[in-house]
C-alpha cells in the first residue's frame, strides 16, 4: 500500500497527465470552512439527519514541512481516492468569506483497508465524519436552483454540514462542492449557490473567517501535522 501511495502521489505532483483518461475523474468547484465550537442554530436548522462514515487521509509524507497541501489522497468505503486542487480564488462577502478552489478528484479503484479499522497503518490519519447534505440541482435553461433528495448526475451542487473527529479532537465544517457535465459552469453554479444560501440561512457576520477557509489537505496539514 504505500509503494502505491508513493507511485500515485510522484504521478500526480509531477502533473504530467498520467492519470486523465486512465482513472475516472470529477471536475469540482469548492468552497469549505472549518470551525471549533457549537454549530450556530442559524445553520444547523437548514439540515437533517446525520450519516457516519470513517475516511482515512495520508498525510506523511505528502503533507507537513516541504510537502504539498494540493494533494489528498483517501481511503473510502473500499476505494483509494486522490484529488488535485487546480486553482484557488478569493471570494470576497462580508458573511461568507473565504477561498473557493477548483479540484479533480480520481478514483483509483477498490483498495484493502490499509491495516485495521481501529489501528491503521502508519501513514494514515482516520476522521471520523458525521454529515448532513442538502443537494441543489442547477438548470441551465433558467439558472435556477431547486433542491432535491436524489442523485445528481449533471448540474449541481452540495452543501454540506459535518461533524469531524480526529485524533480524539472535534471540529465541524460547511462546505458547497459543485459540479457540471460541461465542467465550464462548475464556477459560476458554486457562487449562484452561496448566493442562495446567503438569501436563505440566517448567517450572522462574523462566523466565518476567510483563514477558515480551506479543502481537507490544507487544513489536516495545519492542525495535525
Amino acid at each position: 500500500m504505500i509503494e502505491k501511495i508513493h507511485e500515485i502521489f510522484e504521478l500526480l505532483s509531477e502533473d504530467t497527465g498520467t492519470f486523465t483518461g486512465v482513472y475516472p475523474a470529477l471536475h469540482s468547484a469548492e468552497i469549505r470552512w472549518f470551525k471549533n465550537g457549537a454549530i450556530p442554530k442559524s445553520i444547523g436548522k437548514e439540515f437533517g439527519g446525520f450519516e457516519d462514515r470513517s475516511d482515512y487521509y495520508w498525510v506523511q509524507p505528502l503533507h507537513g514541512p516541504g510537502g504539498l497541501n494540493n494533494i489528498g489522497i483517501k481511503w473510502r468505503e473500499g476505494h483509494l481516492e486522490a484529488k488535485v486542487r487546480q486553482t484557488t480564488k478569493n471570494h470576497e462577502s462580508d458573511v461568507l468569506p473565504g477561498r473557493t478552489e477548483t479540484w479533480i478528484k480520481y478514483n483509483l479503484g477498490r483498495s484493502e483497508m490499509p491495516a485495521g479499522t481501529y489501528s491503521p497503518e502508519p501513514g494514515w490519519l482516520e476522521i471520523r465524519k458525521s454529515r448532513s447534505l442538502i443537494k441543489y440541482r442547477y438548470s441551465p435553461q433558467d439558472g435556477a436552483l431547486r433542491r432535491t433528495t436524489g442523485f445528481i448526475h449533471d448540474d449541481g451542487c452540495n452543501v454540506e454540514l459535518t461533524k469531524t473527529t480526529a485524533q480524539d479532537r472535534n471540529y465541524w465544517s460547511f462546505g458547497l462542492e459543485a459540479y457540471s457535465s460541461g465542467h465550464d459552469l462548475m464556477e459560476p453554479i458554486l457562487l449562484t449557490t452561496l448566493n442562495k444560501i446567503l438569501n436563505e440561512f440566517q448567517i450572522p457576520v462574523g462566523v466565518f473567517d476567510p483563514g477558515q477557509s480551506q479543502g481537507y489537505p490544507q487544513w489536516i496539514e495545519g492542525i495535525f501535522l
